[in-house]
């Protein structure tokens, strides 16, 4: 599972990426990898690095993974699936919350931009309103987690 808020934007500095096996992923990408299990591709003459991880480590709680896994659309001749819109949102404040400490200083202008853009479309005036988030995980009963990569932040700030 990709977890761009735009599809069609790569990001920066890498691009996360869920997948079942990371040892079908490499041979499937039939890249090199180092411990950090990065995978780097190549896309439009531009080498971008993937950041390889399993479901169970919980960077996103596993029962939304399977969940979108259920729904998702996909692209690409159905080789990198997409969430659906509103999780592409959800999936982007989770990581700006969770991941990146609500930090604005953490959040690239493109990624702010792509954020700001969708959650316009679903009428959402504030999405960096912690809350917005709480409330989509407690509707959904999702159970927020820190990831099993201790590299990787944890900042779980709930009221629900």
């Amino acid at each position: 599972m990709y977890d761009r808020v735009d599809p069609l934007n790569y990001g920066s500095p890498d691009v996360d990426l869920i997948v079942s096996s990371l040892a079908a992923s490499n041979f499937y990408l039939r890249s090199n990898t180092n411990s950090s299990k990065k995978v780097y591709v190549t896309v439009n003459d531009k080498t971008i690095p993937y950041d390889l991880r399993n479901p169970r480590s919980y960077y996103y709680p596993l029962a939304w993974i399977q969940n979108i896994q259920k729904h998702t659309l996909h692209r690409y001749n159905d080789i990198l699936p997409i969430a659906q819109p509103m999780d592409r949102l959800m999936l982007g404040l989770y990581h700006f919350h969770i991941h990146k400490n609500g930090d604005p200083k953490n959040l690239s202008i493109d990624r702010r931009r792509a954020i700001e853009n969708l959650a316009s479309d679903f009428g959402i005036d504030n999405p960096y309103d912690i809350d917005i988030l709480n409330q989509f995980l407690s509707q959904n009963m999702y159970n927020v987690r820190c990831c099993t990569d201790s590299g990787v932040g944890c900042n779980i700030v709930t009221r629900y």
